[in-house]
């Protein structure tokens, strides 16, 4: 079990905020024990992260209160393995990608990100939170990632921004593309 005072979420979200990692050989009874100390420290928001191949852990937790709501899982590409499909390639016609190094597009891509076009994370679906706070989250984490070293991408359709990705070099092999989404009007297109 490792956990973790979210000293960042008093800016996003203005919580006192802990996460708590746990791995398969964690228990519910051992996480209800750690959920007092943290509720004496001050936590007024408790994230868990479990792994997802622990029925123990998925079904006793909401015994606890805890309710599911954001599954997060990775794809590994290896690009000289991987050809795109004629299917998915055909979307692909009039879009370009952008860098965007200039702080006043930066600041409009955080600006978009706060109208609230993250709709499914564990913030913006919990009532005790609002769209404003989920997107105001985003955005720092962006700003906070590009002050890292992550690079800022815009994709376009003709001259039109209909979203971002942002990819973070990992090491001389690997980049993680960390966060990425489509614009409101656009949050149809897949």
């Amino acid at each position: 079990m490792k956990i973790i005072h979210a000293v960042w979420e008093r800016e996003n979200l203005g919580t006192e905020t802990y996460e708590t990692l746990l791995d398969a050989e964690d228990t519910v009874d051992a996480y209800a024990l750690a959920e007092q100390d943290l509720l004496a420290k001050g936590a007024q928001y408790l994230v868990v992260k479990t792994p997802v191949d622990c029925p123990a852990l998925l079904f006793g937790l909401p015994t606890l209160g805890y309710t599911n709501v954001e599954t997060v899982f990775h794809v590994a590409i290896r690009r000289d393995d991987y050809h795109m499909p004629a299917a998915i390639a055909r979307f692909d016609r009039g879009l370009t990608v952008v860098q965007r190094t200039d702080e006043a597009d930066q600041a409009r891509v955080y600006a978009l990100i706060r109208t609230g076009i993250f709709r499914s994370d564990r913030v913006s679906v919990d009532p005790a939170f609002t769209a404003a706070q989920s997107g105001n989250r985003y955005a720092n984490w962006l700003a906070q990632m590009i002050r890292q070293g992550a690079k800022l991408y815009e994709v376009l359709s003709s001259d039109k921004p209909i979203g971002f990705f942002v990819i973070a070099r990992v090491d001389e092999q690997t980049v993680d593309p960390v966060l990425m989404a489509l614009y409101d009007e656009q949050n149809d297109r897949g």
